[in-house]
């Protein structure tokens, strides 16, 4: 029925036959191949969990039958095929989720000892990390973010308590911090790779924070999504990619930087260049030549004019050509620190805009597709 261009071969389950001469399991995702010998229905493998689909796919539909009267020769395409229930189930699970119906953050005593006990549940070693925010904070250490979600929730009920509340300070900062998270980890926490994911939201807070915003970003530009394995032993897999197709990929990795983050204050605009350089020649081992990809930085600087400067940044790197020919492109996620605040039916409704925008590398002549809106 198939001929492809791989080593093995996939048989009836009936006969013996073989259905798929060269049989590449990528290429048919939960696809039911009735033998024209013995009318037994083999089924191929679904598409591997917790990775999006590529953009070569194609839908055989959800119903009916094709009848084929010679060998369709896959040889040399790496095109997917694939049902469309296996298609919808693909999307679903590996897809970002819908936002919050309402802000889900309630700031009273109640709703923040809420929060704790939610955040406890949800982010492996929560507790312990309010333990040593609060002791800290009681030994006059106001500002220990080590866990920044414990810092921000922790300062929050100091403000409650004494019944004071500006966000024009770092209260704005505490508030802003939670509620992006609070925004963010109802779209991700379906997915099947999310437990790496909140095993660093403590850890490596701005980092992973990065990352899923920009993952939600993308995905709302219409791409698919997958993020990578754990780096176990050091590894240099990228944080997150696309599937061009059944064998090659679009890697997209984030770097946040330190110097980039609340509190240090703006760096110079010559270190900024630095900073941006340091972390192209970062990416050597995440993003090769093969198959691209994209660099995304992440940062969270409070004083205005930061992603103006980091624009003009990227952009001069581009034009004198210091951006290497394997990086697509240069995203940045600047994460807000002030919330914007209303008063609706005497209740506040907080909103918190992340700025993102993309930069695209002219000299990139690589295979990509990747969508920035």
């Amino acid at each position: 029925m198939f001929r492809g261009a791989g080593d093995g071969a996939l048989a009836c389950v009936g006969c013996g036959h073989i259905l798929i001469d060269g049989y590449i399991p990528r290429l048919f995702a939960a696809v039911d191949l009735e033998c024209f010998r013995c009318q037994r229905i083999t089924r191929t493998p679904q598409w591997p969990a917790g990775e999006p689909l590529p953009f070569s796919v194609v839908s055989l539909g959800d119903a009916g039958r094709f009848r084929i009267a010679g060998t369709v020769d896959q040889r040399g395409r790496a095109v997917v095929l694939a049902p469309a229930q296996e298609i919808a189930r693909v999307t679903r699970e590996s897809g970002i989720g819908a936002p919050p119906a309402a802000s889900p953050l309630e700031i009273s005593p109640e709703g923040l000892a809420a929060l704790e006990v939610t955040l406890g549940e949800t982010l492996d070693g929560f507790q312990s990390c309010m333990r040593r925010v609060r002791n800290a904070m009681q030994r006059g250490n106001q500002r220990f973010i080590e866990c920044p979600p414990a810092w921000a929730l922790a300062w929050l009920q100091q403000c409650v308590a004494a019944r004071a509340l500006d966000l024009d300070t770092v209260d704005g900062v505490a508030l802003a911090t939670l509620h992006t998270l609070l925004g963010l980890l109802p779209r991700w926490q379906h997915h099947e790779r999310f437990p790496a994911i909140r095993a660093a939201l403590l850890s490596e807070f701005n980092h992973s924070m990065a990352q899923l915003i920009a993952a939600s970003y993308l995905a709302e530009a219409g791409n698919r999504i997958g993020f990578g394995e754990p780096r176990a032993g050091g590894g240099r897999s990228p944080d997150m990619f696309i599937n061009l197709d059944a064998d090659r990929r679009h890697s997209i990795e984030v770097k946040a930087p330190a110097e980039l983050q609340w509190p240090v204050t703006m760096p110079s605009e010559d270190r900024l260049a630095r900073i941006v350089e340091e972390k192209l020649r970062a990416t050597r081992g995440q993003i090769t030549q093969d198959g691209g990809g994209v660099l995304v930085l992440g940062a969270s600087i409070a004083e205005p004019g930061f992603g103006a400067m980091i624009r003009r940044v990227i952009e001069q790197l581009a034009q004198n050509d210091r951006i290497p020919t394997r990086i697509s492109g240069i995203a940045v996620v600047s994460r807000s620190l002030r919330p914007d605040v209303r008063f609706a039916l005497s209740a506040l409704d907080l909103t918190t805009n992340s700025e993102v925008f993309a930069i695209r590398n002219a000299r990139y002549d690589g295979p990509g597709g990747l969508s920035v809106g």
